[in-house]
């Protein structure tokens, strides 16, 4: 009995896809969330992006009275790798032709699982978790720091600290607000997403979707269901202190605008290959899986978050 190659990888491929691109579970965050994580192709195996101040301003203008040029500066250019994931399977020959096709099948499965698994856990503790102590934005700050320095030479703090509570969220709400841009005005950043580790779920839909303010004995309407009903709430298994080494990852959490800048930079999607058995000296197939992509915080503006200690 001879195999075709092609014909196994599409078996399988059927198989690999279904679980690489399952879709999110209700408040589930993964790598592909539009939302938390822009998602941009690269046509490179690097990425370069840099801190930008724009035009600035409009100004008054009389007529015929010559027209105020404005000048835009680009600063902190910074050069990224594009990172390459790979996995390989081997499969042996007799498993299809003895028609165990389900025992290769469950171990493709949990290959597709698993690619999928790995690219949400980097995305999401590189562009989040690691933002208080390892990421850097191109001024070479923390992610999530008190003192970047925009274009235009203005601090900028983008770090805040208590417990998830109405008021503490408050604090968020207000920075991301009064937040300004790399030429020095204001961002205009609404809140569009909170992100929280698993633990904090629960806590941070009360206190965002109820129709009166959480945590409150008192009849008080909540400002955020009221003010924000749109504000998507989402979690992720990948910012709890199960997966996440930081010190305060159980009680830290992070609102981003629509117009943040944390990046998935996808050279290219998942793609699969065959190797006929006729080229193992093990007379195996070898299924073959890989994609290429890296995130990229390209700097701190459209997003805060506090680590929520006291």
């Amino acid at each position: 009995m001879k195999l075709a190659a092609m014909a196994v990888r599409t078996e399988l491929d059927e198989v690999l896809f279904d679980e690489f691109d399952r879709g999110q579970e209700p408040g589930e965050v993964l790598a592909t969330d539009s939302l938390f994580v822009k998602q941009e192709t690269v046509s490179k195996g690097y990425v370069i992006y840099a801190e930008r101040k724009g035009p600035g301003a409009f100004e008054k203008h009389s007529q015929e009275q010559v027209v105020v040029e404005k000048a835009t500066n680009v600063a902190n250019k910074v050069t990224k790798e594009i990172e390459n994931w790979k996995a390989s399977l081997p499969v042996a020959i007799e498993s299809y032709e003895d028609d165990q096709h389900d025992i290769v099948k469950e171990d493709v499965a949990e290959m597709g699982r698993n690619a999928q698994l790995t690219r949400d856990k980097d995305c999401l503790q590189t562009l989040y978790a690691d933002g208080f102590g390892t990421t850097t934005t191109p001024d070479a700050a923390y992610l999530w720091s008190n003192s970047h320095i925009n274009v235009n030479g203005d601090t900028i703090d983008n770090l805040e600290t208590g417990a998830l509570a109405p008021a503490a969220l408050e604090t968020l709400v207000k920075s991301l607000r009064l937040q300004k841009k790399q030429d020095g005005l204001l961002g205009g950043h609404n809140p569009a997403g909170l992100l929280v580790p698993v633990t904090l779920f629960p806590d941070a839909v009360e206190i965002t979707q109820s129709e009166l303010k959480a945590d409150s004995a008192e009849n008080n309407l909540n400002f955020f269901s009221k003010i924000y009903p749109g504000l998507k709430v989402g979690s992720s298994a990948y910012l709890d202190s199960s997966q996440n080494t930081y010190t305060y990852a159980d009680s830290a959490y992070y609102l981003v605008s629509r117009n943040h800048k944390l990046i998935r930079n996808i050279r290219l999607g998942m793609t699969t290959e065959m190797i006929d058995s006729k080229y193992d000296n093990k007379d195996r197939m070898i299924y073959k899986a890989r994609y290429r992509e890296v995130p990229t915080a390209k700097t701190w503006t459209g997003g805060v978050a506090s680590n929520g200690s006291a």
